[in-house]
């Protein structure tokens, strides 16, 4: 008998490879650093990390949280903020 997937498990498993795959791109895209050097040499409000943010964030459901780690812009309250307002401008 096959095991019951669980639909949520597997939506956060696609939300984290699509959001993975979105910020890869766009950092090779801008040539920026991954990983630890992107937090220590882009400042966290770096338009280019606000644009990757605003992206993941109208794709996917992965929490701020989530983008704020992926992106080190150390915690949620950047990415809610920062997207806010690049959305507006």
């Amino acid at each position: 008998m096959p095991k019951k997937c669980d639909p949520k498990k597997l939506l956060s498993l696609y939300n984290e490879s699509t959001t993975e795959k979105i910020v890869k791109s766009g950092l090779r895209v801008w040539k920026m650093p991954d990983g630890g050097e992107l937090q220590e040499s882009i400042k966290i409000g770096d338009s280019r990390k606000v644009a990757i943010a605003i992206v993941t964030k109208h794709r996917t459901s992965v929490s701020n949280i989530w983008i704020a780690e992926c992106l080190g812009m150390e915690h949620n309250q950047p990415v809610k903020r920062l997207c806010h307002q690049g959305k507006a401008e």
